[in-house]
């Protein structure tokens, strides 16, 4: 196990880094070089990789991403990237355990295929495509993009800050004060929606949602018809309703806390 530093001088990834073995961590702390070749770092099953404050290239292209062996297996698993760099493009070969987002260039962050298993976000842009699972979620600020999923939903999302925009079904879901939830797919369900920031949903079926004071409950995007199974609002809670035509369904009675009144 080794610390490798890469010199962030040559868009070879494999000549820039060195030999990589089982354990070792990769940081990127310097240079401003685009890695475009030699990317796949699969064989090995790294301790972490590292893009710090001090590199500013970028890394992959679209359609060509950097692999990497970050499942956790033997060791820690992590991907750490906190860049001014304009983009990068990071596969899983299978899994990344934990991905941390602290900063962003203008482009950001893709994670284009596998399983990052929880993905961590601080600040910038982060895009999540159709080929990635993210069972867990957590946003301090910044946005993500989440594409749909064949099989594969958000299972667990926090939302502490920032805005994420999801065309992927969700499980359960907290979004605090400041943060926004944009659902963009009619088919698209959830099981649980804890909401003190702001929905806007155009999704299909939620079993439950408890709109909490301040709160902003957006279905003006609705292209369908809505059920929902179980409800509880709070006082102060601004809502907008569905378009003309369009009706929401609600199984059980609706709870009220606080004086509340019940969504239309």
């Amino acid at each position: 196990m080794a610390t490798l530093y890469a010199g962030g001088v040559n868009s070879s990834f494999s000549t820039d880094v060195g030999s990589v073995s089982d354990g070792d961590e990769i940081l990127l702390t310097r240079g401003s070089v685009s890695y475009t070749t030699d990317l796949d770092q699969s064989s090995s099953e790294l301790e972490q990789l590292w893009v710090g404050n001090g590199f500013d290239g970028t890394i992959g292209a679209p359609g060509s991403s950097l692999q990497v062996n970050l499942d956790g297996s033997t060791y820690t698993g992590d991907f750490v990237y906190s860049s001014p760099g304009n983009f990068a493009y990071i596969a899983a070969a299978s899994e990344i355990q934990r991905a941390q987002v602290l900063r962003t260039g203008s482009s950001g962050v893709y994670f284009t295929d596998g399983t990052v298993t929880l993905l961590e976000v601080a600040s910038g842009a982060v895009s999540v495509n159709d080929q990635t699972d993210v069972p867990t979620l957590r946003m301090g600020g910044g946005s993500v993009t989440v594409g749909t999923h064949a099989s594969q939903a958000l299972d667990t999302v926090t939302l502490n800050g920032g805005s994420l925009v999801t065309e992927r079904s969700v499980g359960t879901v907290t979004i605090s004060k400041g943060a926004t939830l944009m659902q963009e797919t009619r088919t698209a369900t959830a099981t649980s929606l804890t909401v003190e920031g702001v929905l806007r949903w155009k999704g299909g079926t939620i079993t439950t949602l408890e709109a909490r004071s301040g709160s902003v409950v957006d279905f003006s995007g609705l292209q369908s018809d809505l059920t929902i199974t179980n409800s509880t609002v709070w006082s102060g809670v601004q809502f907008i309703p569905p378009p003309a035509g369009v009706t929401i369904t609600y199984t059980n009675s609706t709870t009220l806390v606080n004086g509340g009144t019940p969504l239309p």
